[in-house]
């Protein structure tokens, strides 16, 4: 009873060469969802409406350029936002039983990262790191 839900979700990439040493990508990618809360016989009685909705984004640029065929730099960044909002019923007081709640959260993360490869016959080199930061 009250379980209905639908998603929606989108993804693309751009890529572009500029030259024959050099490629730019940009991933992006976006996803909805929404819910209802299922709901007791009780809370069914009284029509009870509670749902939730959850979008997330994404975004993520990266440029790799070659040096020679064996060396290869890659630096990139993201950026991802995460939301989840709770509604309660138009007449929490009358539809919400036991209890009624309200919620926005969000989440956001977003860094970068940079690496060299390396490759030599049967040896392989790869070094490089990663910088994240969820703000507060």
């Amino acid at each position: 009873m009250h379980s209905k839900g639908n998603e929606e979700n989108a993804f693309d990439r751009f890529d572009f060469q500029p030259n024959g040493a050099d490629s730019i990508h940009l991933n992006f990618g976006y996803t909805r969802s929404w819910f209802q809360q299922p709901n007791s016989f009780d809370q069914q009685a009284v029509n009870q409406d509670q749902r939730a909705q959850v979008s997330t984004y994404n975004v993520a640029p990266s440029w790799t350029h070659l040096f020679n065929s064996t060396t290869l730099l890659t630096v990139g960044a993201f950026a991802r936002r995460d939301s989840f909002n709770y509604y309660p019923s138009a007449n929490p007081i009358l539809q919400d039983l036991p209890e009624t709640a309200s919620q926005l959260r969000t989440l956001t993360n977003a860094g970068f990262r940079a690496d060299v490869s390396y490759v030599k016959g049967i040896n392989n080199i790869k070094l490089g790191g990663t910088f994240s930061n969820t703000p507060s």
